[in-house]
């Protein structure tokens, strides 16, 4: 089992160009959680019809929040590696609406919102879904 561990952690760094050595402990701790793990990360990369760029958008504001640098250069290199324009993920670690098209601005706030659990994304979750 812990070549198995080992095999799958280094695929995933070299996919994701960041230590995940968090996959490794997680394995030897519980093999069963570190398979569960893996069974769950097809849910996190579905997006249906949604626009990649959005999607990186809400997960570049998510993961900043979350203030871990490894996982946010994480989230940074997938969404490069899926075609988001590297200006627009600047504009979206920066907030910097100037470089932002106006559907990933409405994203971040909405995502900025939702993670200030105050509210206010209400009034701009309607413009979300209709998009």
């Amino acid at each position: 089992m812990r070549m198995i561990v080992r095999l799958i952690q280094r695929l995933v760094e070299r996919k994701v160009r960041v230590s995940v050595d968090y996959l490794g402990r997680l394995g030897e701790v519980s093999f069963p959680g570190f398979l569960k793990l893996l069974l769950s990360l097809p849910l996190a990369s579905h997006r249906a019809k949604s626009d990649p760029t959005l999607l990186h958008a809400a997960r570049i504001v998510a993961t900043q929040q979350e203030d871990c640098a490894s996982c946010l250069q994480m989230v940074t290199n997938v969404a490069l590696d899926e075609g988001m324009e590297p200006q627009t993920i600047r504009a979206v670690l920066n907030r910097d609406d100037r470089y932002m098209s106006d559907a990933v601005a409405l994203v971040v706030k909405f995502t900025e919102g939702v993670l200030a659990r105050n509210g206010s994304e209400e009034e701009l979750r309607q413009s979300v879904i209709s998009g």
